[in-house]
């Protein structure tokens, strides 16, 4: 499944009409003026004038971009994005404005630069000032800031604090929205990708019996016809098994039994597994420290699930002619299972996705690997059931990756 499904929503942009509307009220409401900038300074939603004089600021192009007032704003955003706290500003000469970030998980998403307005009647000395740092004629300035009702501290306050209780509400609801979009989508992506992944072997299967039906084969044959429905067969089982397994996981059903087990005996089994596969690549896989006893109180066919889809990964993503290295050693707290291959690699911008359910790499999609992109999922689950990690190491695309198992000792 695409990485696209791990996109995360844009809490500002992907709903900008939400906040527009809200902040459209709150001016009109505390007769502010209002604006809402990202952090990189774009101003992505209004000004929204909440007055008459706040009218005349906006009319009059002091907030068009690279202007006065929108200068202003925008560096003031910035800062108030780095510093992540609310910030009560004089601009000049009575004149205030308020910067109010807005924050989801200690992140900022933006910021609301609201005010513009005097705390006390404005004199016509304090206007005449202001004209001039506004490059406004004395007369029309001094006409919209005089009938303008002053904004008491204590009126201020409550408009700051509706203000921040209206964004906290606002970005609490696009959450869920934003969760319940993605599911939906992962939904509908999921059910599509197991459809094509269970037809693509069944119409194999289904091809083949209707040649057999048909023209009937040459004994010869057979054997490669029979071959061939088995590996498409084993296709899917391993897909509905996956399937299975992620639905338990899940659902809390997914069990570990824990007996005594040899570790040795387990990678060896996985081994033997894919050899098969990779020997149709001709793919060697060279394996060290398998000559010992290592006891441990696990799942024995848990872990060999988990290591054999480590392997199988390997395989898959190796060029033919390659080399797969597998060893087994132990340090005084931990197993630890190495599986190296020199295939493909890992892009760094995939690692954090990379055990994600349903989460597969372009070149899987590109090359037609195919898969649901569970089987990473079931190793991590797996290990951390038997109190263990898993970490995986790669310089990057064309560059292999290492995939490394660490199971405790004290389990044993």
């Amino acid at each position: 499944m695409s990485l696209e499904l791990e996109k995360k929503f844009d809490l500002i942009t992907d709903f900008l009409p939400d906040w527009e509307r809200m902040l459209e009220l709150f001016s009109k409401a505390s007769g502010m003026t209002s604006s809402l900038y990202l952090p990189d300074r774009t101003r992505v939603a209004g000004p929204y004038a909440g007055s008459a004089f706040g009218k005349f600021l906006v009319d009059s192009g002091l907030f068009a971009v690279d202007e006065l007032a929108h200068t202003f704003e925008a560096e003031r955003s910035y800062l108030a994005t780095v510093e992540k706290k609310f910030e009560d500003l004089r601009f000049k000469d009575g004149l205030t404005v308020k910067l109010l970030p807005i924050l989801s998980h200690n992140q900022v998403l933006g910021v609301v630069v609201f005010g513009w307005y005097f705390d006390h009647f404005p004199d016509p000395v304090e206007c005449f000032k202001l004209s001039k740092v506004f490059k406004q004629p004395e007369t029309a300035f001094w006409q919209a800031a005089s009938v303008q009702a002053p904004t008491s501290r204590e009126k201020a306050t409550n408009h700051a604090e509706m203000l921040s209780l209206l964004c906290s509400t606002l970005t609490q609801q696009l959450t869920y929205l934003k969760h319940a979009t993605v599911n939906a989508r992962l939904k509908d992506e999921l059910l599509a990708v197991v459809s094509h992944e269970l037809k693509t072997p069944l119409t194999s299967i289904l091809l083949r019996v209707q040649m057999l039906k048909k023209n009937g084969l040459q004994p010869e044959k057979l054997m490669d016809f029979a071959h061939s429905l088995e590996s498409n067969a084993l296709v899917q089982v391993k897909l509905i098994e996956d399937l299975l397994d992620a639905a338990k996981v899940i659902t809390g059903k997914f069990k570990i039994e824990f007996l005594p087990i040899d570790l040795k005996t387990v990678v060896l089994a996985a081994v033997n597994t894919v050899e098969a596969s990779a020997s149709k690549k001709d793919i060697a896989i060279l394996t060290t420290g398998l000559d010992a006893s290592y006891p441990f109180m696990g799942d024995g066919f848990r872990l060999q699930q988990a290591f054999w889809n480590v392997l199988a990964n390997s395989v898959k993503f190796s060029s033919p002619g390659g080399k797969i290295h597998v060893s087994l050693t132990q340090n005084v707290s931990s197993y630890v299972i190495k599986i190296q291959d020199h295939g493909q690699g890992i892009e760094p911008s995939f690692m954090p996705f990379l055990f994600n359910k349903f989460s597969q790499h372009e070149s899987e999609e590109i090359h037609g690997n195919g898969g649901l992109g569970l089987g990473l999922s079931l190793v991590k689950t797996i290990i951390e059931l038997h109190h263990g990690t898993v970490e995986v190491e790669s310089a990057g695309a064309g560059k292999g990756s290492t995939f490394q198992i660490n199971l405790p000792r004290t389990a044993s």
